[in-house]
This record gives C-alpha cells, structure tokens and sequence, in this order.
C-alpha cells in the first residue's frame, strides 16, 4: 500500500484598509424625520455599525440612509455633526453634516434698558458711547448692517460702526424743557427678511446753570403807614435750574438795608420808619450756581395816613400795681396820685390828646387837679383830705387822637379816699413753688395751682412763650411745646393782685424743674475700631477716652458684660486697664460699651 503524503497549503486572503469621506447638509429648520442623505454599501456582506454618532441623527446599516431624528439648533452646536462608521473589514467611514444657518435669531443688545446722562451745555455734535448688538446667526443673517431710532428724534442720531456705537446730539438740549429722552435703539441684521433687536437708553438731560432767577412781586405799588414791623409785600422767587443751580437768595438793595428786611420765604417788613415817598425798594434775587447768575426787581412804596387805631390812656399809679389809688389822710398836698398819658398805634399823638375829665364828682374836684406838663398829665392832690371824708370816687377820664377820622376813648379810675383806706404800703408776703413737668407734656397740660382768694387775680410777671396763668383761678399751664427749651429749670414770677383796697401785690415765684426725654440713642464720636495694648501696660493706665452725645440729657457709660480686665467711668467715659494682660494668654478680646 503507497501512501503518498497530503500537502494542504493555507493562503490567507488579504483584505487592504480603506477609509472613506462624505459630506452632507441640513438646514437648521429641516423637520424631524427629513432624509439628510444616503451613502453607498458594499456589496460584499460586509456589516456597518455606528461608532460615534449623535442623538440627533439616524443612520440606517442596511439602506446606508442618514435621516434626522430631532429638531437641531446650529447656534446651540458646532455648526456640524460628524458620524463614524465601522464595517467588519477594517474600513472606515467618515460623514460629515453641516447645519446650514437660517436666520432665526434677532439682534440682542447686552441689556435690555440702559441709562445715560448728558449735560445741556453739551455742543451739537456730542457723542455718547452705548453698547452695540450682537447677532447668533452666522454670515449675513448674524451681521449687524443698520442701527436706528425708532420713532421720531430730531435731537439724536446713532452714528459709528460696532463694537463703537454712539448716541449723537443733532440738536441744543435744554434741561428745562425736556429733562429725559427715552430712545428706542434698533439693530438690523442681513438676514432675509432682517430681524431686529431693541434696547431702551434712559437719556438724563444734566443741568447747568443757564437760567437767571425770575422774582415777581405781589404788589408792584404798595401804601404803608410807616409803621416798624409791618409786613410790606412779598417776593416770590423761582429758578427753572435744579439744586443749588435753582435755589435763589434774596436781599435787600444797599440804600434800604436798614430800614426794611427780607425773609428765605420772600416776605418783606419794615425795621425802621422812614421819610420817604415813594420809596424805591430795589430786591435782589442771586442763585447758588457756580458762577452764579443774579436779577432784580423794583417796588414802590408810597407812605399812607392811615387812622385804625383808637388811643389809649394810660394811667400810672404812683408807686402800685393795681388800676385804683388810695388817698388816705396822711399823703401831702402836691403828692402825685397818678400820671396819664395818650398814645395811639397810628402814630405820635399831638400833646396829651386833649385829655380831660369828662364827669367828676364834686369830691374830685374839691381834692384833685390836673397838671399838663408836655406829654404828661399828673394827677395831683390840691387839698388834704378831711378826717371825717370815707369815699369812693369814680372819674371817667376822655381823649382823642386829633387826627382825620378823629377818634376818641374814655377810661375810668377808682380813688379811694378818707379814713379806712390806708395808702401807706402793706407789704404782703412773697412766696415761691417748686413743681416739675415731663419736656414731652403736651400743650395745655397743667403744672401748678397758685394759691387764690375771693376777688383775686393773677398775672404773669416773667414773659416766657412756653407757659401761661389762667388770671382767675390761677392754673398754670403749657402753652407751647417744652422740647425748644434750653434749660432744665425755670424761674417764673406771677403777680397776685389782692381786691380794692389793698395796694401791694403779691408775688409768687415758681422754681419748675423739666424733666428731660431722650427721643434718640447716645451717638459715639471719634470711636475706634480697636485699641492695641502692651502687655506691659500697667493696670490703672488710660486706654483711651470715650466722647457720646446726646441731643438732651446727659450720656451714661457702662461696660455690659462682666469684663475683669478693663473698667469705665461712667460720667467722662475714661477706659482704664483693670488688671495686667498676658500676651501669650490672650491675643484679643471684645468688650461691648
């Protein structure tokens, strides 16, 4: 048997690599499901498989189609998707899709609203920088080609070529006339059709100190009577310019100064009374500009005779208080009883006004007379009175003020006269108060009774705006608010005036305590953030001194926690070391005062 030997030669088949390249394009608003494109297969069985691919893409290995699966966004991707295939073999497959930009996105400026200021006095021609838009698209539909003020705005115009874009003043501007612009800043894209975007610019218009103040007068011609105090006109002042530019100050010209004053609210009153008709007031009206700008206005003032006022007699009694005289057996012959005399609110009374008595009983004329001495009529007695004489008399003196419009007062007088009625001085005793009120009582609250008696009477002695007496009952109250005041205690004397016939008053003087009411909180001055001290500091050394005020009342100082290394005066505030301090203990502490 031949065996002849089998030799089986194994060649293996040698496949070469490859590697291969397509391209493809989608637009960005193709719907899900569009066929993007199809590559071609081998036809050999060989498989396909995606190796990177995208969610948004769907490849088919058995048709080679690529479809989309979902709507895409170029702005919000690399502007393309790749996919890699494999196959059994060694081979690759490249395919590459572009996203073909649409014009889907309008301009968008940084922010929506913008603020911005120019001054009035800027020249025409001024810029003003804004920022410009920005486009998402890409080429032409992602180009910013035309800026615009929408609406009508003959005083701006947008000049300039992005990123600079400026805000152009074609027009003066005049703060007060029109002190914000709101402009509405479009950008167009070259897209087809273009988009817009839209921001606001806030535009302040700033002033400037171009206006002069204008000063009108209530009255142009005014009469006065020359009286001092008397509340002439008023002024008013405006000034279209703002703040400081706007607020005006009045005064008054050089050759009135002293005889008339103006007030921050434009009110005028006479200082002085003055000889002169008319007078030619010249008021000047200056603004806080820097430089400033200033005007002027001129009033007349032409004097009048005016007659309002009725005279008054005024009778003073000879060493009293009260309105009655008593004549008793011991005064003199020749002794004045009383002066009078006649005045008048229009004006200088001529004389005595021709005082005289109008009625007087013949007691009154068998013991007094009257004795004119310019100005002054005394009242004199011209007989001692008899010892049996014990009256009452009743004398109605009249006067008038001997001006166009004559008018004419009476007054009366009560002499007591005779045995009974002594005129020698009686002392009665003084006494004094002390109370004390809250500063936060209200107007009308009461602070003290004065002792009273039947026909007796009160009045106020020391001229204060804060407090009153009632004259009959005597209830002493609050008259005005208490937080003005400037001291805490007050001395205020009241007069009692006792019935006929006692002569002497009684005066009563009060001592009130008020109790002040702190509204705020102490306030610290000048205080430190910390203090460094040296473990070498001895204890009972000054660490520094604490200043506080307060608008009322006085501050207390005090340490609120339990602190064993410092101690604090309370009155002055001075912080001294308690006790020594180791560096190597403690580095650092708090104390709150």
């Amino acid at each position: 048997l031949m065996i002849y030997p089998l030799l089986l030669l194994f060649i293996p088949w040698i496949f070469a690599f490859t590697e291969e390249h397509y391209s493809f394009a989608v637009s960005e608003d193709a719907a899900p499901g569009q066929s993007i494109g199809r590559i071609p297969l081998r036809k050999d069985g060989v498989r396909y498989r995606v190796s990177r691919g995208d969610e948004k893409i769907l490849f088919d290995p058995r048709t080679g189609q690529i479809s989309l699966l979902s709507w895409i966004d170029r702005e919000h991707s690399s502007g393309s998707i790749s996919l890699l295939l494999m196959t059994s073999l060694p081979s690759l497959t490249h395919i590459e899709i572009s996203i073909l930009d649409v014009n889907d996105n309008s301009p968008v400026f940084p922010t929506p609203f913008y603020n911005a200021s120019m001054v009035e006095s800027a020249p025409i021609g001024s810029q003003l920088v804004i920022p410009s838009a920005v486009d998402a698209d890409s080429a032409e539909n992602g180009t910013i080609v035309k800026y615009e003020i929408e609406g009508s705005s003959a005083a701006f115009s947008i000049s300039g070529d992005p990123p600079l874009l400026f805000i152009q003043i074609d027009s003066p501007l005049d703060r007060e006339t029109q002190d914000l612009y709101v402009l509405n800043i479009s950008a167009i894209d070259g897209g087809s059709p273009p988009r817009k975007g839209f921001m606001l610019v806030y535009l302040s218009v700033m002033d400037v100190n171009d206006n002069e103040p204008i000063l009108k007068s209530e009255e142009e011609s005014i009469e006065w009577n020359g009286e001092v105090n008397q509340v002439i006109t008023r002024i008013h002042a405006s000034d279209g310019d703002l703040g400081e530019n706007g607020r005006v100050n009045l005064s008054i010209g050089d050759e009135y100064t002293d005889a008339f004053n103006i007030d921050e609210e434009g009110v005028i009153t006479s200082t002085k009374s003055i000889d002169c008709s008319p007078c030619l007031l010249r008021i000047d009206g200056r603004d806080n500009g820097n430089p400033s700008l200033s005007s002027f206005i001129s009033i007349s003032i032409h004097h009048k005779e005016l007659n309002n006022h009725d005279p008054v007699i005024n009778i003073r009694l000879s060493g009293s208080e009260v309105d009655f005289a008593v004549v008793g057996e011991e005064v003199p012959v020749g002794k004045v009883v009383a002066v009078l005399t006649v005045s008048d609110p229009d004006g200088a009374i001529d004389g005595v006004g021709g005082l005289h008595v109008v009625s007087a009983p013949e007691l009154f004329n068998r013991y007094f007379s009257l004795d004119i001495q310019g100005r002054f009529v005394l009242l004199r007695l011209k007989k001692k009175v008899d010892k049996e004489e014990s009256k009452r008399i009743e004398v109605e003196f009249s006067a008038n003020d001997g001006q166009k419009g004559q008018r004419t007062v009476t007054r009366r007088l009560t002499i007591f006269i005779g045995i009974g009625w002594n005129s020698s001085s009686v002392s009665s005793p003084s006494s004094s108060l002390s109370s004390s009120i809250s500063m936060d009582s209200p107007i009308g609250s009461l602070v003290v009774i004065l002792p009273s008696s039947d026909g007796s009477s009160f009045r106020m002695n020391t001229v204060s705006q804060y407090f009153e007496v009632d004259p009959v009952a005597g209830f002493v109250t609050v008259s005005s608010s208490l937080y003005s005041l400037n001291s805490t205690e007050i001395s205020l004397e009241f007069i009692k005036i006792l019935p006929p016939p006692s002569i002497d008053p009684i005066k009563i003087l009060l001592i009130l305590h008020v109790r002040s009411v702190s509204l705020t909180a102490p306030s610290f001055v000048d205080l430190p953030e910390s203090i460094d001290i040296s473990e070498k500091t001895l204890p009972g050394t000054q660490l520094m001194q604490l200043k506080a005020t307060n608008e009322i009342g006085r501050v207390h100082f005090s340490l609120e926690d339990e602190e064993e290394r410092l101690e604090i005066d309370g009155e002055n505030g001075r912080m001294t070391l308690k006790e020594a301090i180791d560096y190597e203990t403690i580095r650092s502490f708090m104390s709150v005062v």
